[in-house]
């Protein structure tokens, strides 16, 4: 208090009894973190471009307070002496008032509006950031390196910033488009969505990004073209196996827990099973599965149009498949033998398939999900390609059929049904309003593992690379893994992410060696999709983060991943 009375004595005495008085009061305001070098370069040169002479700066100094240069800062010219101008203002932690009096001085020059709007929004987010910088630097890291692909000539350690000042430095230097967000809103929205933001920082960077963003931050990109930087969050789960109803009822509250205590999550914008989501494809299986996504609809507030269902192997049964093919003596029939429409049983038997029985063996599917999505899933097979547009999430995802060849004798021609992809890809051409989808195909078989059941025939991953398709999610070898397909290897190319999301409840005897249960959440923000990985290893236990993704030599691997959208 004697401190503060003080200073007003000095306050009224005016002249450099006045810079005594600031000096007193900044001395009891906490002070924040010094900007970083290159912006008190842009500050100083926007200070000689409004005032390019030594007189200029004098009477500024002394319209806005009251002070004599000669008493503040001293040099041999102009340059010099605004270097100490800005010095002396940055040791008393008053640099924001004199850029901002400084502008009042001169309202109209170009570069004291720009370097008003940086020094707020640049310095702020260093106050929020420079404390963590020792024990956040690796997400740091990463949100940069996402949002500053494009600018990165390789994916050498050497290009990424070690320091905060270094990433908000080099930020500053790239090229922003008219109507794009300035890179430092861009690095802080994919900071955020990484989830391992430390409270109470996650809630502060939302409140600056609020801020400071000129874009609307409502769900979804509505008509108006402005874009959403609202979080969009998918649950993949494939490979699930359920058998029971006690299975679902487990299974949905781990999961429940998982997403809402760990993760975090308020609420799902889209359910996505990517088949095997029974075990033996019987309507007892089933109504266990409709217990188990009636339980996370109620938890996630899910609606049915946002829940995507493909079948794999497991949802075919196997016995009506059997019942499809009749015994026959070889020499006695009379239709045209089609290879893979028959069994060969001995020389002179074959089993030869009846097809309108043999699509029957996804009868039990097509209940299931016509309970859920309320229409039966089609069991003509150019019909099973299935769109699911969600216009709030900007999303369309569409789901296929890669077991629509297997049955219990033929287990190993997993392959996408041509009719049904051309059918799917020209309701989508000729729909306006998906041209502007993030476009996510499903299905179940994998195009690349170490097995014989994977899809052999991939000629269909070109055609939806044309059709602007960026990510396929899919299941069926029991633990997650990345892949990418490149159509053009030009930069900024069509290009499409593979996502597998491993098992979330096979038995324990299909397990792989070293993959737990898992399952995946995905994350979409602005120009990233994060990968976030869970484990469970217990049958009754809790989920878990899952660091299976590693970042290099002598770096802890991360229980994400993100990829430049």
């Amino acid at each position: 208090p004697f401190a503060r009375l003080k200073a007003q004595v000095f306050k009224r005495l005016g002249g450099k009894y006045a810079r005594l008085a600031e000096q007193l009061l900044s001395s009891e305001t906490p002070r924040s973190a010094n900007p970083p070098g290159y912006l008190l370069a842009q500050i100083e040169s926007a200070l000689c471009s409004a005032f390019p002479s030594k007189t200029k700066l004098e009477m500024m100094l002394r319209h806005q307070f009251s002070q004599n240069l000669e008493e503040v800062a001293r040099g041999e010219n102009l340059h010099e002496i605004v270097y100490k101008l800005v010095q002396d203002f940055t040791t008393r932690n008053s640099l924001e008032k004199l850029i901002k009096n400084a502008l009042q001085e001169n309202p109209n020059n170009a570069e004291l509006k720009a370097i008003k709007e940086k020094f707020e929004i640049t310095t702020s987010l260093v106050n929020l950031l420079l404390p963590l910088e020792n024990n956040f630097m690796k997400q740091m890291q990463q949100a940069y390196q996402v949002c500053c692909a494009d600018n990165l000539l390789d994916d050498s350690a050497e290009e990424i910033p070690d320091s905060l000042a270094e990433i908000i430095q080099n930020l500053d230097a790239i090229p922003q488009a008219i109507d794009n967000e300035k890179p430092i809103v861009q690095f802080v929205v994919h900071l955020l969505t990484t989830g391992d933001n430390p409270n109470p920082i996650g809630d502060q960077l939302k409140q600056w990004l609020e801020k400071n963003a000129k874009h609307d931050l409502s769900p979804g990109t509505g008509r108006s073209g402005k874009k959403s930087y609202q979080t969009t969050h998918i649950l993949h789960l494939s490979d699930l196996h359920i058998t029971n109803s006690d299975q679902a009822t487990l299974w949905s509250n781990q999961l429940a827990q998982d997403l809402s205590y760990e993760l975090q999550i308020p609420h799902l914008d889209a359910l996505i099973l990517s088949g095997d989501i029974a075990n033996y494809s019987t309507a007892k299986e089933y109504q266990a599965v409709q217990q188990f996504i009636d339980n996370l609809c109620q938890d996630f507030s899910l609606d049915p149009k946002q829940i995507v269902l493909v079948p794999g192997n497991h949802d075919l049964n196997w016995e009506l498949a059997e019942e499809a093919y009749e015994l026959c003596d070889r020499k006695k029939y009379q239709g045209t033998l089609t290879e893979g429409h028959y069994i060969a049983e001995s020389p002179n038997v074959i089993r030869v398939r009846d097809e309108a029985k043999y699509q029957q063996r996804f009868a039990n599917f097509s209940k299931f999900y016509q309970a859920i999505k309320a229409q039966p899933y089609p069991l003509e097979y150019d019909q099973q390609g299935i769109i699911d547009y969600l216009p709030e999430q900007n999303l369309l995802i569409l789901g296929l059929n890669s077991a629509w060849e297997l049955d219990h004798h033929f287990k190993t021609r997993a392959s996408i049904h041509s009719g049904a992809l051309t059918n799917a890809l020209t309701q989508i051409r000729r729909n306006p309003d998906y041209d502007k989808c993030m476009k996510i195909a499903v299905w179940h078989h994998p195009l690349n593992s170490d097995g014989s059941d994977r899809i052999t025939d991939k000629g269909f991953i070109y055609q939806l690379a044309v059709a602007g398709f960026r990510f396929f999610l899919h299941g069926h070898i029991h633990k997650a893994e990345s892949h990418l397909f490149r159509y053009d290897f030009s930069p900024g190319g069509r290009k499409l992410d593979g996502i597998c999301a491993g098992t979330f409840g096979a038995p324990t005897f299909e397990l792989r060696s070293a993959y737990p249960w898992q399952y995946n959440l995905l994350k979409i923000n602005d120009k990233q999709l994060t990968v976030h990985s869970r484990r469970r290893e217990e049958e009754n236990g809790a989920w878990k983060p899952d660091s299976r993704w590693s970042q290099g030599s002598g770096q802890s691997a991360l229980d994400y991943y993100c990829i430049e959208l």
